[in-house]
C-alpha cells in the first residue's frame, strides 16, 4: 500500500495517528513486539508518508513500551510538549487495542519492570494522573 497523495485521506489528526498506529501494529504482528522507534515500523511498511510529523506536519513523538504498548504524542500548534495536555494530542495502544491515557498510565505503573513508571512517568507529570 503506497500513500503519497497528501493528508486529505484523513479527516482528523486522530485518524492520521491511528493510521500510523496501524503501521506499528503491523510491525508488532510480524516481529512479536512493538518497535523501539516509529522509523523501524515505517521502514518495514514500505509506505510513503506525506510528511514526518502529524497530519499537519507538526512535531510528533513515538514511544514504544516493550513488548506490546506504544503511544504517539502530537505537540500541536505550539510545537511544545505539554505533557499530553494543552494543544497536545495523544493516542495510546496496548496489545493492539486503543486505550485511554489512564489505562496506559496504570499499565506503566504495574508493569513487572519496576523502572517503567520511573523512566516514563515524567511524560505525564504535568497532567492529571
Amino acid at each position: 500500500m503506497l500513500v503519497s497523495s497528501g493528508c486529505s485521506k484523513w479527516k482528523t489528526n486522530e485518524d492520521y495517528l491511528d493510521y500510523l498506529a496501524s503501521l506499528v501494529i503491523q510491525y508488532q504482528n510480524k516481529k512479536g513486539s512493538v518497535p523501539e522507534s516509529f522509523g523501524q515500523a515505517h521502514a518495514e511498511s514500505g509506505v510513503t508518508l506525506p510528511n514526518r510529523g502529524d497530519k499537519n506536519g507538526r512535531s510528533l513523538a513515538y514511544v514504544g513500551f516493550q513488548p506490546d504498548a506504544f503511544m504517539f504524542r502530537s505537540y500541536g500548534e505550539n510545537n511544545k510538549d505539554d505533557f499530553g495536555l494543552g494543544d497536545d494530542f495523544d493516542i495510546y495502544y496496548i496489545a493492539e487495542k486503543k486505550v485511554t491515557r489512564e489505562t496506559l498510565i496504570t499499565y506503566l505503573k504495574i508493569k513487572k519492570d519496576s523502572e517503567y513508571w520511573y523512566v516514563y512517568g515524567s511524560m505525564f507529570q504535568k497532567g492529571r494522573n
